[in-house]
């Protein structure tokens, strides 16, 4: 599954996961994914020089452009930074996030939550030092343990009735993510619960 695709002939260019690297520009022509042509020829041959304008590098919705990394180095950088930014942003728009908070849910809403965990729906939660991550149809709940604790829940105890669950798979660290990956979703860690289904589907 795509999410981008970066059109060039490189192929050393640094994406995050869901981005096609392509040298197919025929792919920009009605372009349906949020795609980045590299290099000023190119976009030319594909929309027109009279269409592309150094100012705004935005052709539409879908499609815009870079420099090559020879070109302009800095502005190639930035933009495929921007463009990884981009294709993250719309991983974490593409869920919802809730926070579980117990100290203010209903106690009907507590009992609900436990059914759910303990439930048939396939989920694959995210375990940190001080927070479960819980990704189920299109949701991500936020649990935190350091909560639980305070009102005498062991940390061990709901790991291990958790585990108990063949429908929880349970993820204790990042391995899965690629470098690029870890540096973009360091402070979304809300996403990796996600990501991991996304690359297991």
């Amino acid at each position: 599954m795509y999410l981008g695709r970066i059109i060039t002939k490189s192929k050393n260019v640094e994406t995050v996961d869901f981005v096609d690297v392509t040298s197919d520009k025929a792919l920009a022509i009605n372009c349906t994914i949020p795609t980045l042509v590299v290099g000023k020829k190119n976009i030319q041959e594909i929309v027109g020089a009279e269409n592309v304008h150094y100012l705004d590098k935005n052709i539409n919705n879908n499609l815009s452009w870079t420099f090559s990394l020879f070109e302009k180095r800095n502005e190639y950088q930035n933009d495929i930074k921007e463009f990884n930014k981009r294709i993250i942003n719309s991983l974490i728009n593409s869920v919802t996030y809730r926070f579980f908070n117990i100290f203010t849910e209903p106690i009907s809403h507590v009992k609900a939550f436990i059914r759910f965990m303990y439930g048939s729906k396939p989920k694959v939660i995210y375990v940190t030092h001080n927070m479960l991550y819980i990704y189920c149809e299109h949701r991500v709940h936020g649990v935190s343990l350091t909560d639980l604790s305070y009102i005498g829940v062991k940390r061990d105890k709901i790991l291990q009735r958790i585990r108990l669950n063949p429908n929880n798979k349970i993820i204790n660290n990042e391995y899965f993510l690629t470098k690029s990956l870890k540096k973009y979703t360091n402070k979304n860690k809300m996403i990796v619960p996600y990501i991991f289904f996304l690359q297991n589907a």
